[in-house]
């Protein structure tokens, strides 16, 4: 098991008792003096993703996600010119809090103490398209735009825009394959399906798709593609209740 960073750890420990102690800003303060941009920008996104595992406070992975989004974003501007490849990692930084902002307030985890409001779905779909934009303008590759477009896919079938969501998972699926990645491109054609099934619109076909990627998971047998399965089993009882 890897072991964790023990200067993350301290900074989720100042965060907090800052939080505490005063409001946000100060937080933020707190934040934008670890160093370099890129250093800033890393611990945005740890921030991030300890609030959600560690504390399950899924308002301060909004609000930490967006400052970070927003803080490395501008600092890739500001080098733009000068460091051309800092400006690129920072951006960089931006997408992968983007990504993890959507993929974070996305109901169809089901998990345990996340409440996740409108205001939170709204936020993560504009994380998601946001995600994409930076994947390609980064020219990140199929894998990655696969992935950018699972994760619009999904905040859209959360916001019950079926149509937008189904063509989503279809651009998902074309990039998987790109990627060289059939496990992936199963799973979003599974999603696909549940797109049908959920949007009712040619629900039958939807089902036969969703049931046809589950056994064709399993016959890849990966633990990817296992966990794939078991997932897409999983969203498609969520989204039915």
């Amino acid at each position: 098991m890897e072991k964790e960073d023990p200067e993350r750890a301290k900074v989720f420990a100042r965060v907090k008792e800052i939080l505490e102690q005063a409001d946000r800003n100060k937080a933020m303060e707190f934040l934008n003096g670890q160093g370099e941009p890129q250093t800033v920008a890393r611990r945005y996104l740890e921030l991030m993703m300890d609030f959600y595992w560690k504390a399950r406070a899924l308002s301060e992975v909004t609000s930490f996600g967006t400052v970070g989004i927003d803080y490395s974003l501008a600092k890739a501007q500001e080098f733009a010119q000068s460091n051309p490849e800092a400006a690129r990692d920072l951006k960089s930084a931006a997408m992968a809090m983007a990504y993890n902002l959507a993929s974070l307030t996305w109901p169809g985890w089901d998990e345990e103490g996340i409440v996740i409001s409108d205001t939170d779905l709204a936020t993560g779909l504009e994380a998601a398209k946001l995600n994409l934009r930076l994947a390609r303008e980064l020219k990140k590759g199929a894998s990655a735009i696969s992935a950018a477009y699972w994760v619009v896919g999904a905040q859209y079938l959360a916001a019950e825009q079926y149509e937008d969501a189904g063509k989503a998972f279809e651009m998902a699926i074309e990039n998987a394959r790109e990627a060289g990645d059939e496990a992936s491109a199963l799973m979003n054609s599974g999603y696909a399906g549940i797109v049908k099934v959920i949007g009712r619109v040619q629900k039958a076909k939807g089902k036969e798709q969703f049931e046809q990627a589950i056994e064709e998971l399993k016959k890849i047998g990966s633990e990817d593609a296992k966990f794939y399965a078991q997932q897409l089993e999983g969203v498609l009882a969520f989204f039915s209740k």
